[in-house]
């Protein structure tokens, strides 16, 4: 058997599996991001920093305000340490 006719013949095959003989396809997206949806994702961007930082504050806040509360409950079991319980 001759080599050309063996090419022939694959090529014939692989045409008849797909279905498409020399069909050449091409697939274009376009993603256009307007000025809206940046300007919106810049706002949504800046609010969820914005909370974040309101968090922070928020959490160093009440640590301090335990830290206080658990001196003064130490001045109160100071001056009445029968209140405190027995572990």
């Amino acid at each position: 058997m001759d080599v050309p006719a063996l090419v022939e013949r694959m090529e014939r095959a692989g045409a008849a599996l797909t279905g498409t003989g020399n069909a050449v396809g091409s697939s274009n997206v376009t993603i256009n991001a307007g000025g809206i949806g940046i300007a919106a994702a810049l706002i949504a961007c800046a609010l969820v920093v914005g909370l974040n930082i309101a968090m922070l504050l928020t959490y160093a806040d009440q640590a301090r305000k335990i830290d206080r509360m658990q001196d003064h409950l130490n001045a109160i079991y100071m001056q009445a340490p029968y209140l405190k319980k027995d572990k």
